[in-house]
């Protein structure tokens, strides 16, 4: 597998990673060298592992929106919405569908989303969506 040489850029200033002053971020050939592993699998072996996608850009030392805008641009992401579901279901035998109505007592639906490990509220809505579910979560 051959290591694409793309550089994240800054969603603040929109400057590559190098030249962005707004927080550290490391490009992918930083994070390549410094693993010895090409980027996409690292991503997949830190999703394999349960990292969520902020957990995964803490560990590499990106940007978190750097990392979501790069992963959108995969062919397949590790954070499929469909993964999430099933990675949730393994680990604590509680369907997608239960946890996100016992989340919406408590939680809005971005929080709820995080809890569950989507990047994003849209991932958790279209899942349950395909499964014919409505949840009504607390607002923020």
């Amino acid at each position: 597998m051959t290591s694409r040489m793309i550089l994240l850029t800054c969603p603040r200033c929109h400057k590559a990673d190098d030249d962005c002053q707004c927080w550290p971020l490391a490009s992918i050939a930083q994070i390549e060298a410094r693993w010895g592993l090409p980027f996409s699998q690292l991503l997949e072996d830190l999703a394999e592992q349960d990292f969520s996608m902020r957990q995964a850009a803490i560990a590499l030392g990106c940007n978190r929106e750097a990392l979501r805008v790069y992963v959108s641009s995969m062919e397949r992401s590790p954070w499929a919405p469909r993964e999430v579901a099933a990675v949730w279901l393994r680990q604590t035998g509680e369907t997608i569908t239960a946890a996100a109505r016992r989340l919406a007592e408590t939680h809005t639906v971005s929080q709820a989303a995080r809890v569950l490990g989507y990047y994003n509220c849209s991932g958790l809505l279209k899942a349950l969506r395909v499964r014919g579910v409505t949840v009504q979560f607390q607002r923020a």
